[in-house]
């Protein structure tokens, strides 16, 4: 069982790790990999129960496997369409990963943060909608709360 002090423990620790206003290549890695820190989390959480094949999730298993397993398991049970946001984050973290200068790049990062501040408008500030780590903020705060609730149940 969870306790909120530590859903709030982890809230700080994401907002401690990422960089605010800052250099958007290590915003988009860090917030990459604290998304993936909770995708591991989650499929380890539901894999301890719902798990007739023996999948083994742990830090070698890739982001775009655990995106897509805990799209499987979990899209049914939070009602937000986060998915293709957070498979968009991955593609924007695998273009500056294989690329010194990655092309189209500030493109790609617009359409995103359009995407998710569009979709959850009324959750940010309007004078912060659009901010790439407000919008990688988002996407942590649904997935740990969902987490939180998982090792509540």
């Amino acid at each position: 069982m969870e306790s909120s002090t530590k859903l709030a423990e982890k809230t700080i620790r994401f907002m401690e790790l990422l960089p605010a206003g800052g250099d958007k290549t290590l915003i988009i890695l860090k917030g990459h990999l604290l998304i993936e820190e909770l995708l591991t989390e989650l499929l380890q959480e539901k894999l301890k129960t719902e798990n007739p094949l023996e999948i083994k999730v742990d830090q070698n298993t890739n982001f775009a496997l655990k995106l897509n397993l805990c799209w499987a398991l979990i899209q049914q049970d939070i009602k937000l369409e986060i998915w293709p946001f957070i498979k968009e984050l991955n593609s924007i973290r695998n273009k500056m990963a294989h690329a010194v200068v990655p092309k189209g790049i500030e493109e790609k990062i617009n359409t995103f943060t359009k995407a998710v501040s569009s979709y959850e408008h009324y959750l940010m500030p309007k004078s912060r909608g659009g901010d790439l780590e407000f919008c990688i903020a988002w996407l942590f705060i649904v997935l740990s709360q969902y987490l939180h609730q998982v090792k509540n149940s």
